[in-house]
Protein backbone atom coordinates (compact mmCIF):
# COMPACT_ATOMS: atom_id res chain seq x y z
CA UNK A 1 0.00 0.00 0.00
CA UNK A 2 1.43 3.38 -0.98
CA UNK A 3 1.80 5.63 2.09
CA UNK A 4 1.79 8.88 0.10
CA UNK A 5 -1.99 9.51 -0.36
CA UNK A 6 -2.82 9.49 3.41
CA UNK A 7 0.06 11.84 4.26
CA UNK A 8 -1.67 15.11 3.17
CA UNK A 9 -4.79 14.17 5.17
CA UNK A 10 -2.73 13.35 8.28
CA UNK A 11 -0.70 16.54 7.91
CA UNK A 12 -3.81 18.68 7.41
CA UNK A 13 -5.54 17.11 10.43
CA UNK A 14 -2.53 17.57 12.70
CA UNK A 15 -1.95 21.15 11.52
CA UNK A 16 -5.60 22.04 12.07
CA UNK A 17 -5.56 20.61 15.61
CA UNK A 18 -2.38 22.50 16.51
CA UNK A 19 -3.68 25.79 15.11
CA UNK A 20 -7.05 25.34 16.83
CA UNK A 21 -5.26 25.04 20.19
CA UNK A 22 -2.51 27.59 19.54
CA UNK A 23 -4.54 30.53 18.25
CA UNK A 24 -6.99 30.88 21.20
CA UNK A 25 -4.24 29.96 23.67
CA UNK A 26 -2.00 32.69 22.28
CA UNK A 27 -4.80 35.21 22.68
CA UNK A 28 -5.50 34.16 26.27
CA UNK A 29 -1.80 34.30 27.19
CA UNK A 30 -1.32 37.84 25.86
CA UNK A 31 -4.14 39.55 27.78
CA UNK A 32 -4.52 40.08 31.49
CA UNK A 33 -6.18 37.50 33.77
CA UNK A 34 -9.19 39.75 34.47
CA UNK A 35 -9.80 40.38 30.78
CA UNK A 36 -9.43 36.67 30.05
CA UNK A 37 -12.05 35.79 32.67
CA UNK A 38 -14.36 38.46 31.27
CA UNK A 39 -14.06 37.14 27.72
CA UNK A 40 -14.72 33.61 28.99
CA UNK A 41 -18.11 34.78 30.24
CA UNK A 42 -19.02 37.49 27.71
CA UNK A 43 -18.09 37.30 24.06
CA UNK A 44 -16.54 40.37 22.39
CA UNK A 45 -19.16 42.32 20.50
CA UNK A 46 -17.02 42.63 17.38
CA UNK A 47 -14.86 40.22 15.49
CA UNK A 48 -11.18 41.08 15.18
CA UNK A 49 -9.90 43.19 12.32
CA UNK A 50 -7.58 40.47 11.09
CA UNK A 51 -10.42 37.94 11.03
CA UNK A 52 -12.68 40.44 9.27
CA UNK A 53 -10.08 41.24 6.62
CA UNK A 54 -9.27 37.56 6.01
CA UNK A 55 -12.98 36.73 5.80
CA UNK A 56 -13.60 39.54 3.32
CA UNK A 57 -10.60 38.33 1.33
CA UNK A 58 -12.02 34.82 1.08
CA UNK A 59 -15.45 36.23 0.18
CA UNK A 60 -13.93 38.35 -2.59
CA UNK A 61 -11.86 35.39 -3.79
CA UNK A 62 -14.91 33.13 -3.93
CA UNK A 63 -16.92 35.76 -5.79
CA UNK A 64 -14.07 36.31 -8.25
CA UNK A 65 -13.71 32.57 -8.87
CA UNK A 66 -17.48 32.30 -9.39
CA UNK A 67 -17.36 35.11 -11.97
CA UNK A 68 -14.38 33.43 -13.61
CA UNK A 69 -16.26 30.14 -13.82
CA UNK A 70 -19.21 31.93 -15.42
CA UNK A 71 -16.91 33.40 -18.07
CA UNK A 72 -15.34 30.03 -18.92
CA UNK A 73 -16.86 27.07 -20.74
CA UNK A 74 -16.70 23.31 -20.61
CA UNK A 75 -14.27 21.51 -18.32
CA UNK A 76 -12.43 24.71 -17.40
CA UNK A 77 -15.64 26.23 -16.05
CA UNK A 78 -16.51 23.04 -14.19
CA UNK A 79 -13.06 22.84 -12.60
CA UNK A 80 -13.16 26.50 -11.55
CA UNK A 81 -16.68 26.26 -10.09
CA UNK A 82 -15.75 23.34 -7.82
CA UNK A 83 -13.18 25.51 -6.03
CA UNK A 84 -15.86 28.03 -5.06
CA UNK A 85 -17.48 25.89 -2.35
CA UNK A 86 -14.51 25.60 -0.01
CA UNK A 87 -13.45 29.25 -0.41
CA UNK A 88 -16.94 30.57 0.35
CA UNK A 89 -17.42 28.16 3.26
CA UNK A 90 -14.21 29.51 4.78
CA UNK A 91 -15.60 33.03 4.35
CA UNK A 92 -18.85 31.97 6.06
CA UNK A 93 -16.92 30.57 9.01
CA UNK A 94 -14.85 33.74 9.41
CA UNK A 95 -17.66 36.24 8.86
CA UNK A 96 -20.33 34.14 10.59
CA UNK A 97 -20.74 36.31 13.73
CA UNK A 98 -21.15 39.46 11.65
CA UNK A 99 -23.71 37.80 9.36
CA UNK A 100 -25.48 36.24 12.36
CA UNK A 101 -26.13 39.65 13.93
CA UNK A 102 -27.53 40.90 10.62
CA UNK A 103 -29.76 37.83 10.33
CA UNK A 104 -30.98 38.24 13.93
CA UNK A 105 -31.82 41.88 13.23
CA UNK A 106 -33.75 40.91 10.10
CA UNK A 107 -35.88 38.09 11.54
CA UNK A 108 -35.94 39.31 15.14
CA UNK A 109 -39.08 41.47 14.91
CA UNK A 110 -41.10 38.65 13.38
CA UNK A 111 -39.95 36.09 15.95
CA UNK A 112 -40.59 38.38 18.91
CA UNK A 113 -44.04 39.21 17.58
CA UNK A 114 -44.96 35.52 17.45
CA UNK A 115 -43.26 34.59 20.75
CA UNK A 116 -43.12 37.70 22.99
CA UNK A 117 -41.13 36.07 25.82
CA UNK A 118 -39.16 33.19 24.35
CA UNK A 119 -38.56 35.03 21.09
CA UNK A 120 -37.03 38.07 22.82
CA UNK A 121 -34.70 35.84 24.85
CA UNK A 122 -33.71 33.76 21.81
CA UNK A 123 -32.91 36.78 19.61
CA UNK A 124 -31.03 38.47 22.45
CA UNK A 125 -28.92 35.36 22.98
CA UNK A 126 -28.10 35.20 19.27
CA UNK A 127 -26.99 38.83 19.16
CA UNK A 128 -24.93 38.55 22.35
CA UNK A 129 -23.43 35.14 21.55
CA UNK A 130 -23.03 35.62 17.81
CA UNK A 131 -19.62 33.93 17.79
CA UNK A 132 -20.94 30.75 19.41
CA UNK A 133 -24.03 30.87 17.21
CA UNK A 134 -21.89 31.10 14.07
CA UNK A 135 -19.41 28.42 15.17
CA UNK A 136 -22.16 25.89 15.96
CA UNK A 137 -23.97 26.61 12.70
CA UNK A 138 -20.84 26.18 10.55
CA UNK A 139 -20.84 22.32 10.58
CA UNK A 140 -24.48 22.28 9.44
CA UNK A 141 -23.79 24.90 6.75
CA UNK A 142 -20.81 22.83 5.66
CA UNK A 143 -22.94 19.69 5.47
CA UNK A 144 -25.73 21.41 3.50
CA UNK A 145 -23.32 23.07 1.06
CA UNK A 146 -21.24 19.96 0.41
CA UNK A 147 -24.34 17.73 0.21
CA UNK A 148 -26.00 19.88 -2.44
CA UNK A 149 -22.72 20.40 -4.29
CA UNK A 150 -21.84 16.70 -4.46
CA UNK A 151 -25.40 15.66 -5.32
CA UNK A 152 -25.65 18.44 -7.90
CA UNK A 153 -22.40 17.45 -9.58
CA UNK A 154 -23.81 13.95 -10.05
CA UNK A 155 -27.37 14.88 -11.04
CA UNK A 156 -26.56 17.84 -13.29
CA UNK A 157 -24.15 15.80 -15.39
CA UNK A 158 -26.46 12.75 -15.37
CA UNK A 159 -29.45 14.85 -16.43
CA UNK A 160 -27.48 16.54 -19.22
CA UNK A 161 -26.11 13.18 -20.37
CA UNK A 162 -29.59 11.66 -20.41
CA UNK A 163 -30.97 14.61 -22.38
CA UNK A 164 -28.19 14.50 -24.96
CA UNK A 165 -28.42 10.70 -25.26
CA UNK A 166 -32.17 10.89 -25.80
CA UNK A 167 -31.81 13.53 -28.51
CA UNK A 168 -28.70 12.00 -30.09
CA UNK A 169 -30.12 8.64 -31.21
CA UNK A 170 -31.82 8.88 -34.61
CA UNK A 171 -31.60 5.15 -35.37
CA UNK A 172 -34.68 2.96 -35.17
CA UNK A 173 -32.84 -0.04 -33.64
CA UNK A 174 -29.68 -0.64 -31.61
CA UNK A 175 -27.85 -3.98 -31.53
CA UNK A 176 -25.72 -5.03 -28.55
CA UNK A 177 -24.09 -8.25 -27.38
CA UNK A 178 -22.02 -9.06 -24.25
CA UNK A 179 -18.97 -10.08 -26.29
CA UNK A 180 -19.33 -7.35 -28.90
CA UNK A 181 -20.40 -7.46 -32.54
CA UNK A 182 -18.15 -8.38 -35.50
CA UNK A 183 -17.35 -5.42 -37.73
CA UNK A 184 -18.40 -7.24 -40.91
CA UNK A 185 -21.98 -7.25 -39.62
CA UNK A 186 -22.33 -3.58 -40.59
CA UNK A 187 -22.08 -4.37 -44.31
CA UNK A 188 -24.37 -7.39 -43.97
CA UNK A 189 -27.12 -5.38 -42.28
CA UNK A 190 -26.61 -2.47 -44.65
CA UNK A 191 -27.49 -4.72 -47.61
CA UNK A 192 -30.90 -5.63 -46.16
CA UNK A 193 -33.80 -4.11 -48.13
CA UNK A 194 -35.30 -1.25 -46.13
CA UNK A 195 -32.14 -0.34 -44.22
CA UNK A 196 -30.75 3.10 -45.12
CA UNK A 197 -27.88 3.45 -42.62
CA UNK A 198 -25.87 1.31 -40.19
CA UNK A 199 -23.27 2.66 -37.78
CA UNK A 200 -20.94 0.56 -35.70
CA UNK A 201 -19.34 2.08 -32.61
CA UNK A 202 -16.07 1.14 -30.87
CA UNK A 203 -15.37 3.13 -27.68
CA UNK A 204 -11.71 3.93 -27.06
CA UNK A 205 -9.40 6.66 -25.78
CA UNK A 206 -6.93 8.93 -27.54
CA UNK A 207 -4.16 11.05 -26.08
CA UNK A 208 -4.10 14.81 -26.63
CA UNK A 209 -2.35 17.92 -25.31
CA UNK A 210 -4.92 20.52 -24.30
CA UNK A 211 -5.15 23.59 -22.09
CA UNK A 212 -7.18 23.79 -18.90
CA UNK A 213 -7.26 26.94 -16.76
CA UNK A 214 -4.12 28.15 -18.56
CA UNK A 215 -2.05 24.97 -18.09
CA UNK A 216 -1.04 22.49 -20.80
CA UNK A 217 -2.11 18.93 -19.96
CA UNK A 218 -1.56 15.62 -21.72
CA UNK A 219 -4.21 13.00 -21.04
CA UNK A 220 -6.12 10.20 -22.69
CA UNK A 221 -9.67 11.33 -23.46
CA UNK A 222 -12.86 9.50 -24.49
CA UNK A 223 -13.16 8.78 -28.22
CA UNK A 224 -15.30 6.57 -30.40
CA UNK A 225 -14.68 4.93 -33.74
CA UNK A 226 -17.71 4.93 -36.06
CA UNK A 227 -18.69 3.62 -39.44
CA UNK A 228 -18.42 6.84 -41.46
CA UNK A 229 -21.15 6.27 -44.07
CA UNK A 230 -24.61 7.49 -43.07
CA UNK A 231 -23.51 8.75 -39.66
CA UNK A 232 -25.84 11.75 -39.89
CA UNK A 233 -28.82 9.35 -40.23
CA UNK A 234 -28.08 7.36 -37.06
CA UNK A 235 -26.66 10.02 -34.73
CA UNK A 236 -27.61 13.64 -34.12
CA UNK A 237 -24.44 15.23 -32.78
CA UNK A 238 -25.67 18.84 -32.89
CA UNK A 239 -22.97 19.79 -35.37
CA UNK A 240 -21.94 23.43 -34.93
CA UNK A 241 -19.42 23.69 -37.79
CA UNK A 242 -18.60 21.40 -40.72
CA UNK A 243 -20.34 18.10 -41.47
CA UNK A 244 -20.23 14.46 -40.38
CA UNK A 245 -22.27 13.17 -43.32
CA UNK A 246 -19.13 11.56 -44.76
CA UNK A 247 -16.26 11.22 -42.29
CA UNK A 248 -13.05 10.87 -44.37
CA UNK A 249 -10.31 8.40 -43.49
CA UNK A 250 -8.03 11.19 -42.28
CA UNK A 251 -10.80 13.17 -40.58
CA UNK A 252 -12.03 13.63 -37.00
CA UNK A 253 -15.01 15.33 -35.43
CA UNK A 254 -14.30 17.09 -32.13
CA UNK A 255 -16.66 18.30 -29.43
CA UNK A 256 -16.99 22.08 -29.15
CA UNK A 257 -15.49 22.28 -25.66
CA UNK A 258 -12.58 20.01 -26.53
CA UNK A 259 -11.86 21.91 -29.75
CA UNK A 260 -11.72 25.09 -27.70
CA UNK A 261 -9.26 23.58 -25.21
CA UNK A 262 -7.16 22.27 -28.13
CA UNK A 263 -7.42 25.63 -29.92
CA UNK A 264 -8.33 24.01 -33.24
CA UNK A 265 -11.11 24.62 -35.72
CA UNK A 266 -12.63 23.02 -38.78
CA UNK A 267 -10.03 22.45 -41.49
CA UNK A 268 -7.08 22.35 -39.07
CA UNK A 269 -5.13 19.27 -38.05
CA UNK A 270 -4.83 18.05 -34.48
CA UNK A 271 -2.20 15.73 -32.98
CA UNK A 272 -3.65 12.63 -31.32
CA UNK A 273 -2.18 9.43 -29.88
CA UNK A 274 -4.11 6.19 -30.37
CA UNK A 275 -4.43 3.46 -27.75
CA UNK A 276 -1.24 1.69 -28.80
CA UNK A 277 0.78 4.92 -28.78
CA UNK A 278 0.70 5.63 -32.52
CA UNK A 279 0.56 9.32 -33.32
CA UNK A 280 -1.84 10.62 -35.97
CA UNK A 281 -2.76 14.10 -37.20
CA UNK A 282 -6.30 13.97 -38.62
CA UNK A 283 -8.06 17.00 -40.04
CA UNK A 284 -10.99 18.42 -38.08
CA UNK A 285 -14.07 18.11 -40.31
CA UNK A 286 -16.72 19.11 -37.76
CA UNK A 287 -17.33 20.34 -34.21
CA UNK A 288 -20.36 19.13 -32.29
CA UNK A 289 -22.10 19.92 -28.99
CA UNK A 290 -23.50 16.50 -28.00
CA UNK A 291 -20.46 15.01 -26.25
CA UNK A 292 -21.86 13.78 -22.92
CA UNK A 293 -22.39 10.04 -22.96
CA UNK A 294 -20.54 9.74 -26.29
CA UNK A 295 -16.95 11.03 -26.54
CA UNK A 296 -14.77 14.07 -27.20
CA UNK A 297 -13.55 12.69 -30.54
CA UNK A 298 -15.33 10.81 -33.34
CA UNK A 299 -12.92 8.94 -35.62
CA UNK A 300 -13.41 6.57 -38.58
CA UNK A 301 -13.73 3.03 -37.27
CA UNK A 302 -10.98 1.80 -39.60
CA UNK A 303 -8.47 4.06 -37.82
CA UNK A 304 -9.49 2.83 -34.37
CA UNK A 305 -9.98 -0.92 -34.79
CA UNK A 306 -6.35 -1.57 -35.73
CA UNK A 307 -5.07 0.03 -32.53
CA UNK A 308 -7.33 -1.40 -29.81
CA UNK A 309 -7.12 -4.72 -27.99
CA UNK A 310 -10.76 -5.59 -28.76
CA UNK A 311 -11.83 -4.52 -32.29
CA UNK A 312 -15.41 -5.76 -31.81
CA UNK A 313 -18.19 -3.15 -32.13
CA UNK A 314 -19.81 -2.38 -28.78
CA UNK A 315 -23.02 -1.24 -30.47
CA UNK A 316 -24.62 -0.94 -33.90
CA UNK A 317 -27.26 1.60 -34.80
CA UNK A 318 -29.68 0.80 -37.62
CA UNK A 319 -31.99 3.26 -39.37
CA UNK A 320 -34.95 1.99 -41.42
CA UNK A 321 -36.23 3.63 -44.58
CA UNK A 322 -39.57 5.39 -44.50
CA UNK A 323 -42.32 2.92 -45.31
CA UNK A 324 -40.11 -0.14 -44.66
CA UNK A 325 -41.72 -3.29 -43.24
CA UNK A 326 -40.57 -2.94 -39.62
CA UNK A 327 -41.75 -6.39 -38.56
CA UNK A 328 -39.80 -8.12 -41.35
CA UNK A 329 -36.64 -6.14 -40.61
CA UNK A 330 -36.93 -6.82 -36.87
CA UNK A 331 -37.28 -10.53 -37.59
CA UNK A 332 -34.17 -10.54 -39.78
CA UNK A 333 -32.17 -8.71 -37.14
CA UNK A 334 -33.41 -11.09 -34.44
CA UNK A 335 -32.33 -14.04 -36.60
CA UNK A 336 -28.73 -12.91 -36.18
CA UNK A 337 -28.95 -14.15 -32.57
CA UNK A 338 -28.39 -17.69 -33.85
CA UNK A 339 -24.83 -16.68 -34.85
CA UNK A 340 -24.10 -14.06 -32.15
CA UNK A 341 -24.70 -15.26 -28.57
CA UNK A 342 -26.56 -12.80 -26.36
CA UNK A 343 -27.58 -10.46 -29.20
CA UNK A 344 -30.20 -7.88 -28.19
CA UNK A 345 -32.22 -5.81 -30.65
CA UNK A 346 -33.50 -2.70 -28.88
CA UNK A 347 -35.84 0.01 -30.06
CA UNK A 348 -35.36 3.58 -28.89
CA UNK A 349 -37.54 3.19 -25.80
CA UNK A 350 -35.79 0.04 -24.61
CA UNK A 351 -32.37 1.52 -25.36
CA UNK A 352 -33.16 4.60 -23.25
CA UNK A 353 -34.51 2.40 -20.46
CA UNK A 354 -31.29 0.37 -20.44
CA UNK A 355 -29.17 3.54 -20.36
CA UNK A 356 -31.31 5.01 -17.57
CA UNK A 357 -30.96 1.83 -15.51
CA UNK A 358 -27.19 1.89 -15.89
CA UNK A 359 -27.06 5.58 -14.98
CA UNK A 360 -29.19 5.01 -11.88
CA UNK A 361 -26.91 2.20 -10.72
CA UNK A 362 -23.89 4.50 -11.02
CA UNK A 363 -25.77 7.33 -9.27
CA UNK A 364 -26.61 5.17 -6.24
CA UNK A 365 -22.93 4.34 -5.81
CA UNK A 366 -22.19 8.07 -5.75
CA UNK A 367 -25.04 8.66 -3.30
CA UNK A 368 -23.60 5.99 -1.00
CA UNK A 369 -20.22 7.73 -0.99
CA UNK A 370 -21.92 11.07 -0.32
CA UNK A 371 -23.90 9.49 2.54
CA UNK A 372 -20.73 8.23 4.22
CA UNK A 373 -19.17 11.68 4.01
CA UNK A 374 -22.32 13.35 5.32
CA UNK A 375 -22.44 10.99 8.31
CA UNK A 376 -19.05 12.32 9.46
CA UNK A 377 -20.24 15.91 9.05
CA UNK A 378 -23.42 15.04 10.99
CA UNK A 379 -21.35 13.68 13.88
CA UNK A 380 -19.30 16.89 13.95
CA UNK A 381 -22.47 19.02 13.91
CA UNK A 382 -24.11 17.02 16.71
CA UNK A 383 -21.00 17.22 18.90
CA UNK A 384 -20.78 20.96 18.35
CA UNK A 385 -24.45 21.55 19.21
CA UNK A 386 -24.48 19.27 22.25
CA UNK A 387 -21.34 20.91 23.66
CA UNK A 388 -22.83 24.37 23.05
CA UNK A 389 -25.96 23.48 25.05
CA UNK A 390 -23.89 21.78 27.77
CA UNK A 391 -21.80 24.92 28.25
CA UNK A 392 -24.97 26.91 28.93
CA UNK A 393 -26.10 24.90 31.92
CA UNK A 394 -25.74 27.83 34.30
CA UNK A 395 -27.69 30.10 31.95
CA UNK A 396 -30.49 27.55 31.80
CA UNK A 397 -30.57 27.24 35.60
CA UNK A 398 -30.56 31.04 36.03
CA UNK A 399 -33.58 31.38 33.74
CA UNK A 400 -35.47 28.90 35.87
CA UNK A 401 -34.44 30.62 39.14
CA UNK A 402 -35.64 34.05 37.95
CA UNK A 403 -39.08 32.67 37.17
CA UNK A 404 -39.04 31.28 33.63
CA UNK A 405 -41.20 28.22 33.25
CA UNK A 406 -39.74 25.00 31.84
CA UNK A 407 -41.89 25.46 28.77
CA UNK A 408 -40.51 28.96 28.17
CA UNK A 409 -36.92 27.77 28.62
CA UNK A 410 -37.35 24.86 26.21
CA UNK A 411 -39.10 27.11 23.69
CA UNK A 412 -36.27 29.66 23.93
CA UNK A 413 -33.62 27.04 23.21
CA UNK A 414 -35.79 25.53 20.48
CA UNK A 415 -36.18 28.89 18.73
CA UNK A 416 -32.41 29.38 18.93
CA UNK A 417 -31.89 25.94 17.40
CA UNK A 418 -34.35 26.69 14.59
CA UNK A 419 -32.70 30.06 13.95
CA UNK A 420 -29.27 28.43 13.96
CA UNK A 421 -30.39 25.70 11.57
CA UNK A 422 -32.18 28.14 9.29
CA UNK A 423 -29.11 30.37 9.18
CA UNK A 424 -26.92 27.36 8.35
CA UNK A 425 -29.30 26.17 5.62
CA UNK A 426 -29.42 29.61 3.97
CA UNK A 427 -25.63 29.91 4.08
CA UNK A 428 -25.19 26.36 2.75
CA UNK A 429 -27.69 26.92 -0.06
CA UNK A 430 -26.02 30.19 -1.04
CA UNK A 431 -22.60 28.55 -1.24
CA UNK A 432 -23.98 25.56 -3.16
CA UNK A 433 -25.77 27.87 -5.61
CA UNK A 434 -22.58 29.83 -6.24
CA UNK A 435 -20.91 26.52 -7.09
CA UNK A 436 -23.63 24.74 -9.05
CA UNK A 437 -24.86 27.59 -11.26
CA UNK A 438 -21.52 27.95 -13.15
CA UNK A 439 -21.16 24.17 -13.19
CA UNK A 440 -24.65 23.72 -14.66
CA UNK A 441 -24.03 26.42 -17.27
CA UNK A 442 -20.82 24.69 -18.30
CA UNK A 443 -22.21 21.16 -18.40
CA UNK A 444 -25.92 21.51 -19.18
CA UNK A 445 -26.09 25.05 -20.64
CA UNK A 446 -28.74 26.10 -18.11
CA UNK A 447 -28.44 28.31 -15.03
CA UNK A 448 -30.95 26.15 -13.10
CA UNK A 449 -29.08 23.11 -11.72
CA UNK A 450 -31.04 19.89 -11.78
CA UNK A 451 -31.51 18.56 -8.23
CA UNK A 452 -34.04 15.79 -7.48
CA UNK A 453 -36.79 17.04 -5.19
CA UNK A 454 -36.31 14.14 -2.79
CA UNK A 455 -32.63 15.04 -2.39
CA UNK A 456 -33.46 18.69 -1.67
CA UNK A 457 -36.19 17.77 0.85
CA UNK A 458 -34.00 15.10 2.44
CA UNK A 459 -31.00 17.38 3.00
CA UNK A 460 -33.08 20.28 4.37
CA UNK A 461 -35.23 18.04 6.57
CA UNK A 462 -32.14 16.23 7.81
CA UNK A 463 -30.44 19.52 8.71
CA UNK A 464 -33.52 20.75 10.60
CA UNK A 465 -33.95 17.44 12.43
CA UNK A 466 -30.26 17.35 13.28
CA UNK A 467 -30.16 20.92 14.58
CA UNK A 468 -33.35 20.72 16.64
CA UNK A 469 -32.76 17.28 18.14
CA UNK A 470 -29.10 17.98 19.00
CA UNK A 471 -30.26 21.04 20.93
CA UNK A 472 -33.59 19.82 22.31
CA UNK A 473 -32.45 16.54 23.83
CA UNK A 474 -29.59 17.92 25.99
CA UNK A 475 -31.83 20.86 27.00
CA UNK A 476 -34.57 18.52 28.24
CA UNK A 477 -31.96 16.42 30.00
CA UNK A 478 -30.62 19.49 31.81
CA UNK A 479 -34.15 20.49 32.79
CA UNK A 480 -34.42 17.33 34.89
CA UNK A 481 -31.62 18.54 37.20
CA UNK A 482 -32.17 20.84 40.16
CA UNK A 483 -31.38 24.45 39.13
CA UNK A 484 -29.44 25.13 42.37
CA UNK A 485 -27.26 22.09 41.70
CA UNK A 486 -26.91 23.00 38.04
CA UNK A 487 -25.87 26.62 38.58
CA UNK A 488 -23.08 25.55 40.89
CA UNK A 489 -21.77 22.80 38.61
CA UNK A 490 -18.66 23.17 36.47
CA UNK A 491 -19.32 23.91 32.81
Amino acid sequence: ICPLPPMPAIGAGASTAVLAAWLPGRRAARIGPTAALTEAVLEPKRIGRVRLLIGLGFLAGGAALCVTALSLQGESAAAASLGVVMILLTAVGLLGPFVARIAAGAVGPGVTALFPTSGVLAMANIRIRARRFASTSTPIALGVAISFTLIGIVTVEASATEKQSRERILADRALTAPGGLPGGLVDEIGRLPGVVAVTGLIPTQVGAVYREVGDSIFDYLPAVGVSPVGLDRTLELEVREGSVAALPADGVAVSVDRARSLDVGVGERVSLWLGDGRRIAPRVVATYASALGLADFVLPIAVVEEHVTDPMDAQMLVTYANGADVAVLDARLAALAERIPGLHVLDRARLRAAEDQEAQAEAWVNYLIIGVLMSFLAIAAVNSLVMAVGERGRELALLRLVGATPRQVIRTFRLEALALTGFAIVMGLSVAAATLVPFSLAIAETALPYLPWYAVVGVIAGAILLGVCASELPTRNAMRRDPIELIGADE
